[in-house]
């Protein structure tokens, strides 16, 4: 809303504020290793490792089946990344089955790339490690949501050239998930 109030020129340099935030990280060679996992229920499965920042991996996995265009996958962002296929499974079938590609993304700190739990506390819980690395990365000048943004970003540039036809990114984001894409696209 802050965006669309002020005027072009407050709204173009809060983004240019946003991209000075986001984007200062040193660019990093992707290093891709893609790794076919195989067939399962009709769909292939490759695992994606990268990285992604200085020192930091991400990692994904793709879905498709034989019908699937060769256009973008749909990125999805949900709590628990690739740990939690099995309750997203329908969901995934179901958009490869109407000829889309699924790509599910692990953030920094996500999925398989979550920290150990502190002191036997839930990672997600007030105090738990997720809370810890959150406040000591904005003690560092940066942010949870920072580095997530530049993740997505930088898994849309990892996936770019693999897919030869241009298309439109379309993400699938779930509860406090949304608000990467949401700074993404103003990026």
């Amino acid at each position: 809303q802050l965006l669309s109030t002020g005027g072009e020129t407050v709204r173009k340099s809060l983004i240019e504020a946003l991209r000075q935030k986001v984007a200062f990280r040193p660019n990093v060679q992707f290093n891709l290793r893609q790794i076919e996992l195989g067939t399962f229920a009709g769909l292939t499965i490759e695992y994606f490792l990268w990285w992604s920042h200085l020192d930091v991996m991400n990692s994904g996995m793709m879905f498709r089946n034989d019908i699937s265009s060769p256009g973008f996958p749909i990125i999805c962002l949900w709590q628990g990344g690739t740990t939690k296929l099995e309750q997203y499974w329908d969901w995934i079938k179901e958009r490869c089955t109407q000829g889309e590609a699924v790509f599910v993304l692990n953030f920094s700190g996500e999925g398989p790339h979550e920290p150990g739990p502190l002191y036997r506390k839930d990672n997600h819980l007030f105090f738990g490690m997720l809370h810890k690395l959150a406040d000591e990365l904005i003690w560092l000048g940066d942010s949870l949501a920072k580095i997530r943004t530049y993740d997505l970003l930088q898994c849309i540039n990892l996936l770019n050239p693999l897919f030869p036809e241009p298309a439109t990114v379309q993400v699938y984001a779930e509860g406090l998930f949304q608000v990467y894409p949401r700074l993404a696209m103003l990026l």
